[in-house]
């Protein structure tokens, strides 16, 4: 056997002894980078909702309008006394509320006033919110960002 050819031999041995390791290493690493991409996205999530359930909570006890539909006045009101009171609701924070529906406990809307209150009277018994919401017995609703406007419930 020449000199050259057992060389050649060698290495091609070594590289198929290694070549299953360098294979895994390639894996455990990239992994590794996955790993931590994934750790950050799931960090970021965790702030995000910490953030929109602490500005849910604030406006939610800052603002609370459930007191409508406890009053009298309002539940033996006519439909557009009650889009009354609800747009004077509106005018004393009107940074805040941009529009406002209060529910019946089967999810039917009973009155509607604000930005899109020329749309009928909504069914929203068959939403996941309504569901948690009636399960939970507390008043809540989605938290919107406006780029330059504070956060809205």
């Amino acid at each position: 056997m020449r000199i050259g050819a057992k060389y050649k031999f060698m290495s091609a041995v070594a590289f198929m002894f290694l070549l299953p390791f360098l294979i895994l290493s390639m894996h455990f690493a990239r992994g590794y980078r996955e790993l931590e991409k994934m750790d950050a996205l799931g960090r970021m999530g965790l702030r995000t909702r910490g953030a929109a359930n602490e500005a849910a909570g604030l406006l939610t006890y800052g603002y609370d309008v459930s007191d409508l539909a406890r009053s009298r006045s309002f539940l033996s009101a006519s439909a557009e006394e009650r889009k009354k009171i609800l747009e004077g609701r509106i005018k004393t924070a009107p940074g805040i509320f941009s529009e406002l529906a209060v529910l019946s406990p089967s999810g039917k809307e009973i009155a509607r006033t604000g930005a899109s209150s020329g749309q009928g009277n909504r069914d929203h018994s068959g939403t996941e919110l309504f569901r948690k919401v009636s399960a939970g017995r507390v008043p809540a609703g989605t938290v919107e960002y406006g780029k330059y406007t504070p956060p809205v419930l």
